[in-house]
């Protein structure tokens, strides 16, 4: 029997992702209270004591057991009448320790501080992800779709919903999110973290976030991550000169900004001697974060590639692309790295373009999206043939079945409902953040939601465009399509529209 998409499919594919970070995942009905493997007592514990337990005790060796004790229960006990002011409390336990005090051996009182998180071996840590967590608080019974916990403290709680369903979105899963603060508050005591997903889009905000303050995740600290390619004080050009590469912000600022950008804040004059060092191929100055600057009137042919995490259309995003598409020797074009699916908004900025005398192709890459469904449908036929449930509908049979049967038709021909569906799969690829072209296991989970969600909703708005009574899903449109370049590569069998139309 086929199995309907639903939230535990882009469940699993997060725990998948989990694991391949070197989380454990753990079902959290196996670790529930009066289980062989329970990690708490009662489904009101959320802190998992015995990892907490553990880690404080290897981390803080030198500090007697008593006071130890005394961080476990300052930890387990928070004393706040409100979630916020519980929350503001732990955080500054978690940066800083919790205080304790304990006598020395020759009577004098002692202060500390018991660690809780190592932060300086972070691998160090006790990473866990625990999917249908049970939370039971007061009449409230609630079950969080994953929650992550660091030594044992829940600091992550992600909420999913389904892709294809319409009505479910992650504006449904933050709403959700929601009411779990206001029925199970004690999970949301020790909250960093909150994360809404359908698959395809994610989100992340802090406990106290609102909608418009919960935002895309894709900026890491290039330099915490790279410490090579930080940059010398004052920009200085001979202690930078032997490195491989640096990076750098550009901006315009006050005395007024915040302490940590003042180091980016620069005169004209400095600013005007970046842009003239990054200009240089040569020079080890190679990589700049702007916001504004540098998008517009400014002119580098050395630049190749453009990272985009800021909203942008019409002249100032063909503005910006242009940064990176300058003749260069042997450069073939630039490259731009989309974070938030500005694919329609180019197309419509091109349009635009070519409307007012300029000359320019709105265009997608629809070979790439092709190459990745014949690779995918491959991989459906094989796990087919070994006898695995992949849990798809007989549209989604139908539609890789052809592909994988009529890989050279497809490259040869080009079928025009595999091209719609292949664009519809980049735009949404597009407009995913984490998506991989590689299509290893995590990525395919996410790319199969896409193909079911477009077949699905092609399937629902009427026949394909070349199909008939018999064949009127997308994967039915494709079949028949192939059948159609028969005359042309007749040394291939294909099925013809019934096989898939009588499955």
């Amino acid at each position: 029997m086929n199995q309907p998409l639903n939230e535990s499919i882009v469940e699993d594919a997060a725990l998948s992702w989990f694991d391949e970070l070197g989380y454990t995942v753990a079902h959290g009905p196996d670790i529930a209270p009066g289980e062989p493997a329970a990690e708490r007592d009662s489904f009101a514990d959320v802190v998992l004591t015995g990892r907490l337990r553990e880690a404080i005790d290897r981390l803080n060796s030198d500090i007697p057991l008593e006071a130890r004790d005394e961080a476990l229960r300052k930890v387990l006990l928070p004393d706040s009448p409100s979630l916020v002011g519980n929350n503001r409390k732990f955080h500054k336990m978690l940066r800083d320790g919790v205080e304790v005090e304990y006598r020395r051996d020759d009577g004098s009182i002692k202060g500390g501080h018991v660690r809780l998180i190592d932060f300086e071996d972070v691998e160090g840590n006790d990473w866990l992800a625990v999917n249908q967590f049970t939370v039971i608080e007061g009449q409230h019974n609630r079950r969080p779709d994953i929650v992550v916990f660091v030594n044992g403290l829940p600091l992550a709680v992600i909420e999913l919903k389904n892709a294809v369903d319409e009505d479910a979105t992650i504006w449904s899963a933050w709403n959700q999110l929601q009411t779990y603060k206001s029925q199970i508050p004690s999970l949301f005591n020790y909250n960093e973290l909150l994360v809404v997903s359908d698959g395809l889009e994610a989100r992340v905000g802090s406990l106290t976030a609102n909608k418009e303050w919960f935002k895309v995740w894709l900026y890491q600290e290039i330099v915490a991550l790279r410490p090579d390619w930080a940059g010398a004080p004052d920009d200085d050009i001979e202690a930078e000169r032997d490195k491989d590469s640096v990076v750098k912000i550009v901006m315009t600022g006050s005395a007024s900004d915040e302490l940590d950008w003042q180091q980016h804040v620069r005169t004209k004059r400095k600013r005007k001697e970046l842009a003239s060092r990054f200009k240089d191929a040569k020079d080890p100055f190679r990589i700049v974060i702007v916001r504004d600057m540098w998008l517009t009137g400014f002119d580098a042919p050395c630049l190749h590639t453009m990272y985009i995490d800021k909203p942008m259309r019409g002249h100032g995003l063909m503005q910006a692309i242009a940064r990176v598409n300058r003749v260069f020797k042997d450069k073939p074009g630039g490259h731009v790295v989309d974070y938030l699916g500005l694919a329609d908004r180019l197309k419509a900025a091109l349009a635009t373009y070519t409307e007012s005398g300029g000359v320019g192709t709105p265009s997608i890459d629809i070979a790439e999206a092709v190459a990745v469904l014949l690779k995918l449908a491959k991989q459906m036929r094989d796990a087919t043939q070994r006898g695995a449930q992949l849990g798809l509908n007989d549209d989604e049979i139908c539609f890789y079945d052809a592909l994988a049967v009529n890989e050279s038709a497809v490259r040869a021909m080009g079928i025009d409902e595999l091209k719609v569906i292949a664009a519809e799969l980049v735009t949404s690829v597009r407009k995913s953040v984490t998506i991989d072209w590689t299509v290893r296991e995590s990525a395919r989970a996410k790319i199969r939601v896409m193909v079911r969600r477009i077949v699905q909703v092609r399937l629902s708005t009427g026949p394909a465009s070349r199909g008939d009574e018999v064949g009127t899903g997308a994967g039915r449109g494709v079949v028949r399509g192939l059948g159609d370049v028969d005359a042309v590569h007749s040394h291939t069998r294909w099925p013809g529209p019934d096989a898939c139309a009588n499955r």
